[in-house]
């Protein structure tokens, strides 16, 4: 499990609420958001040599927004009935990288910004060991990601050691991808990274097993998508009336 460096910043992008239609006791608002996480403190070159040059890569962190309580005990990209995450970049895929998070060592400090999947907080929960796979992340496709991965296999909610922040944030993973602007730059208009997880999970109620949105499919929105500041701050207020309507 690597720690933040000191160089690590991100910026919240790409805000979209949701809302599960099955019924009024299952419907739980979700908002799927990416952060860009500022790479430039990567090396250019190291002992692999250019297969890890960080220069023309951004890297962008995905979350979904949970009900207090609430947590996913399975996430699944491409493989079922949601159509996957995509991108029309080249995904960077670190040569000494895994499926997880890896610790960087000497020579190899860039595999911080790899590409893998999450399931938890970015402080502490997402810890690799306590992620399975049902079906390994695939990156053979240069254009797809598919994977479906959850934590602590089949056990309930309250022995799962992946477990969303303080802020009901659930850490789903990194994606490191080709890009021609910089960090912070909306390059939407020419670059996409986003599509659909299929995500299932765990309610306050106690039930295993439950959808955490309709038939379990959520959009994700377009990583290279900025929104304005004043969607930015819509979205705290949103965030903010959710926290007033469940006290």
């Amino acid at each position: 499990m690597f720690t933040k460096s000191q160089g690590y910043c991100s910026i919240p992008i790409a805000v979209i609420p949701m809302l599960s239609m099955t019924n009024a006791a299952s419907a739980r608002p979700q908002h799927m958001f990416w952060t860009e996480v500022d790479n430039s403190a990567g090396f250019t070159d190291d002992i692999l040599g250019p297969l890890t040059n960080l220069t023309g890569f951004r890297t962008f962190d995905l979350f979904v927004r949970l009900e207090t309580g609430d947590t996913v005990s399975l996430a699944s990209s491409g493989l079922g009935i949601d159509s996957g995450l995509s991108t029309t970049q080249s995904i960077y895929d670190h040569p000494v990288g895994g499926d997880t998070q890896t610790t960087p060592i000497e020579n190899f400090e860039n595999v911080e910004w790899d590409t893998f999947v999450a399931l938890g907080d970015l402080d502490g929960s997402a810890n690799p060991s306590q992620i399975g796979f049902v079906s390994p992340l695939n990156l053979s496709d240069p254009n797809s990601i598919t994977a479906e991965w959850n934590p602590s296999l089949g056990l309930p909610k309250d022995f799962m050691l992946a477990r969303p922040d303080a802020m009901n944030n659930m850490w789903l993973g990194r994606f490191t991808v080709s890009s021609a602007g910089l960090f912070g730059d909306a390059t939407a208009d020419t670059e996409f990274l986003g599509g659909q997880l299929f995500l299932s999970g765990e309610g306050t109620n106690g039930t295993f097993g439950r959808e955490i949105a309709a038939n379990g499919i959520v959009d994700v929105p377009n990583a290279f998508l900025i929104p304005t500041p004043s969607a930015i701050a819509l979205f705290g207020l949103a965030g903010a009336a959710a926290t007033r309507r469940r006290r």
